[in-house]
């Protein structure tokens, strides 16, 4: 095969081209830090890198649960502290009161301030965080009505925190069903019942709010759950930010030895074009 003198000037035109593109190549990466920002520059250390790019969302969105269920838990904990100080005091008047006549005045007043007091649980057992009750069973009308029935559904609330973890973050109305129970019984008493039937109100009520206080513990043991997923989850996550780091960022005196190799290459190759193109117009004109 005769190797023609365009031949020559094709490969040599190629040759200097490649030397360009690679000096160019060699000097994005330095500029941006990142020795991968096309799959083209190493599909397997690319493919790699998206795969843990993806784990890394994966991640990211359980913590985003964790920090949702952590607000949702940290109300409700707050809902069941104060509903059982409302309960606390239903007894500390239940104590106070030893006159027969419903008349008396510490007695009424003692009637209408457990009134009150129902009404503030109800008020409590209706709180909702955006547009969901917390103990509305997945409803967002309200599940207690005033009298303290409850209406609710019966979805307990629960989040995925990790790949095979799901933990629960509410408790069902029904933890208020011995609260409002020993709450009326307690007015009922107290309206129209004798100092027996009274104190026979205060035993309801404090274990009413032994419920209250094991749904509270209960709370408290799944955040320290949720804690310490988290944890482990930003553990993995630096991790993989790392590894995946690694793969696709350019070591900077690697990049910048690799921009001058690239250069010197595209010098020499710019020497070597400009000899054979003059040989070859010194020939043709021959």
């Amino acid at each position: 095969m005769r190797i023609s003198d365009r031949m020559i000037q094709t490969n040599t035109m190629a040759g200097l081209r490649g030397n360009m593109s690679r000096l160019a190549e060699a000097q994005r990466h330095a500029a941006s830090g990142r020795r991968i920002e096309r799959i083209s520059d190493d599909p397997v250390d690319a493919e790699q890198a998206m795969h843990m790019q993806g784990q890394i969302a994966n991640l990211e969105q359980f913590k985003r649960n964790a920090i949702s269920a952590t607000t949702r838990m940290s109300t409700e904990a707050t809902v069941l502290e104060s509903a059982r100080e409302l309960l606390a005091r239903a007894r500390k008047l239940a104590i106070g009161v030893n006159a027969d006549d419903p008349a008396d005045p510490t007695r009424s007043a003692a009637f209408q301030e457990l009134r009150y007091i129902k009404d503030q649980l109800v008020s409590l057992a209706n709180t909702r965080i955006g547009g969901e009750r917390i103990f509305g069973g997945g409803l967002s009308t309200p599940p207690f009505q005033a009298n303290g029935q409850y209406v609710g559904g019966q979805v307990v609330h629960d989040v995925q925190i990790d790949e095979s973890m799901r933990i629960t973050t509410s408790h069902p109305g029904t933890i208020f069903a011995a609260a409002f129970s020993g709450l009326d019984q307690l007015i009922v008493a107290m309206q129209s019942g004798t100092p027996a039937q009274i104190a026979a109100g205060i035993a309801p009520l404090a274990a009413a709010e032994e419920e209250l206080l094991a749904g509270q513990a209960e709370t408290g043991s799944r955040q320290r759950q949720i804690d310490d997923t988290v944890a482990q989850l930003g553990s993995r996550q630096r991790l993989l930010l790392d590894r995946a780091s690694k793969l696709t960022d350019a070591d900077p005196a690697e990049a910048l030895l690799k921009v001058q190799a690239a250069t010197q290459a595209l010098e020499r190759a710019y020497v070597v074009a400009q000899r054979t193109l003059s040989l070859n117009i010194v020939d043709y004109m021959r």
